[in-house]
This record gives structure tokens, sequence and C-alpha cells, in this order.
């Protein structure tokens, strides 16, 4: 293969990797350890050079750029070859809130064919998730570049150093993040010649911690049908750009500074300083903290209202009464338990909301209040 070819992308989950055609891509597989959805407080998740990262990218938002792929607008630029796909996911979670990702392998390669044939380049990368499962990362465990995408570009005044980008995006489908957070693994290498390629990336490198999106409420304490296999699909996005000499990315991303205009709103601004500000990021949390509190106290409440209600049955008549009198408890007697049934449900929706805030706060769910055993018919 003489061109860049295309960017093919795999997402393999664990228990396929055995049959799949780039199984000689995975890692040998640990001992089966399943993690449970969501208990106890998150990790402190370090994000290595996150102070300088948020200088820069600082400047991205206020033109209204958030990536430095975004930044330099290659795909228009005849000095860049650009590979680009996106591919979809089953999901993060199976039913019972158990994650199904952890140990699943991510293959990218431009192969010839999805055995990945004569390929230029392939990277294999297993996914990590966080003991307290609020978060995911990328592990390298394959990384082989023969040649750079486009070996012999024509161009004056051609060096042995090219730019080279490499950024994956994790999506939720229709949004441009995986739920409410960026979940984005960026690598700009700039000015590198192959050999500096080649060792850019190296077996059990962890990338940077990306944010779990939350359980869906369908399975918050650990429900959901268990004839649905996966919960929350998602897109994964890869974008790979080399540039035909050194130095352009630097002077595109001044370029695209001076010319854009555009300003993101305030949520933007305030949910990308979450990622890398700690002040932000400590005033998300109080805000967190306080949703989780109003969560958990309407569930509660409900719970409250749904206990007095029950606690209301109708009383049984006595022997002997009169046929009036049975008709008008028959009555009451069904209003009663419609109301029963109606406030058991907002309970149950109560609860879930309620789980869904905690776990979002960083708190595990402290348990149901005692069961309630509804009177029998009299």
């Amino acid at each position: 293969m003489n061109g860049p070819g295309t960017l093919k992308i795999a997402f393999i989950y664990r228990d396929k990797q055995d049959s799949h055609p780039l199984a000689r891509f995975c890692p040998p597989l640990p001992a089966a350890t399943p993690k449970s959805a969501a208990n106890g407080p998150p990790l402190a998740l370090p994000l290595p050079g996150a102070t300088a990262l948020f200088d820069v990218t600082s400047k991205f938002i206020e033109t209204g750029v958030s990536s430095l792929v975004d930044a330099v607008a290659m795909r228009m630029r005849s000095e860049a070859t650009t590979l680009d796909a996106t591919i979809p996911v089953d999901g993060f979670y199976k039913a019972g809130g158990l994650n199904d990702i952890d140990d699943a392998t991510l293959v990218l390669h431009n192969g010839v064919d999805r055995t990945a044939t004569d390929p230029s380049f392939n990277l294999s990368l297993s996914i990590v998730v966080s003991p307290d499962s609020t978060a995911f990362r990328l592990r390298v465990y394959i990384w082989n570049i023969n040649r750079f995408l486009n070996p012999r570009p024509r161009a004056l005044g051609q060096t042995a150093e090219r730019d080279w980008l490499l950024r994956i995006e994790f999506l939720t489908p229709g949004s441009a993040g995986l739920g409410s957070r960026t979940a984005i693994v960026e690598l700009a290498l700039p000015a590198v010649t192959l050999d500096e390629l080649q060792d850019a990336l190296y077996a059990g490198q962890d990338l940077h911690w990306l944010p779990m999106p939350a359980l869906p409420v369908a399975l918050a304490g650990g429900g959901g049908p268990g004839n649905i296999g996966h919960y929350l699909p998602f897109n994964v996005r890869a974008t790979i750009v080399e540039t035909t000499k050194p130095g352009l990315f630097a002077k595109w991303v001044e370029e695209s500074l001076l010319a854009s205009k555009a300003t993101l709103s305030k949520a933007a601004v305030a949910e990308f300083r979450s990622v890398f500000d700690p002040a932000q990021k400590a005033a998300d949390d109080a805000k967190q903290m306080e949703s989780a509190n109003t969560a958990f106290t309407n569930y509660r409440k409900t719970w409250d209202t749904f206990n007095a209600t029950v606690a209301a049955a109708p009383t049984t008549l006595a022997t002997g009464a009169a046929p009036s009198e049975i008709a008008k408890h028959a009555a009451a007697r069904a209003t009663w338990e419609a109301d029963v049934a109606i406030q058991e449900k907002a309970v149950s929706f109560a609860r879930s909301t309620a789980i869904i805030a905690l776990h979002k706060a960083g708190i595990g769910w402290p348990g149901d209040f005692p069961k309630i055993v509804t009177p029998p018919q009299s």
C-alpha cells in the first residue's frame, strides 16, 4: 500500500476477543472480576499537565474551538493528510448496572482490509476502568508505524520531519461529548521524525482519565431487563492528521485564533473549566451535592406520603353491614388501591432519580427505606 489508505476502527468487547479477526491485537485477558456500577466516593483522578493544557485550550475557548483538530481546520488544507472514521458501539453497561467496557480493546489501523493487512500503522489500546467505575482510560498495548501516511509528499523544502496528530473521541449519539462531559484523547507531536514517532507511544503507557457516563435511570439500583444486551450506546471517532513538513500546526493554530470570531456559550466554558480548573470543579461539585440532597429528600418525602397512604386503608366493615355501606366501602377501597399503586410508582421513580444524583456526587446509595407491606384485601 503506497498511499495513506482509509482509517479503520474496531471496538472489541472482552468476551468477543477470541473470535474477532483482530484477535492478535488484543492483550491477554486477566481473571474476570466483575465491577458494579457505582459505590463509594470517586477517586482522585490525575490529569497530567492539566494546568498547562488549560492555559492553551482556554485560548481556543475564547475563539470558539476546543481542540487542536478543530483549531487548525486541516481537512481543507493540501499540506495535510487526514484520516477520519467513526464507529458505533453497543453500550457501556449491561443489565444490572455492570460496566462492560473494562478490558475491551480499541484497534486503529489503515490496512487494506478488516484484518489489518499491510498497514502503515496499527494502534491497539485496552480499556481500563477505575476501581469505583467513575472513569476510564486507554492503555497502549501495541503501537507500530512503518512509514508516514504520505511517504513522499510533493512539497518544496521537504524534510524528514512532520507534524503528527491523533485524536480519539467518545461521543453520545447526537452529542458533542460523552453524556455531558468532554471525553477526548488528543496527542499532538510536532516536528517528529519517523523514528521519534515510532517511540512516541509504548506498551503499557496509560493515557489520561476520561469520565464514565452516569448510569441510565433504567439501571439505577441494579435494575433493567436482562434481555437487553447493552445500555448507553456510544460512538468512537478517531482522527489522524499528518503534515507534509514540520511547524505547520503552530502556524495554523495562530491563523485559526486570529480568524475565528465565534465564542462558546457560558455553559460550554464552565463545562470545560470544570475539567481543568480546580475552583470551577469545586463549585460544580457543590451543585452536585445540592442536587443529590434535593433528590434524596424528595425520595424520603415521596416514601412518607406512600407510607401514610398505605396506613390509611379503609377499615374493615362490621359483620352484617347494609348493602349501601358495602358499596360505599368497595368504592373507597378501589380509590385507595389506585392511590397506593400511583404513589408506589412515584417512590420508584424518586428512588432512581436519587440514586443517579448521589452517583454523580460521588456518594454510594445508602439503601432503601423499610419495605412497606400493603394491608390485605378485606
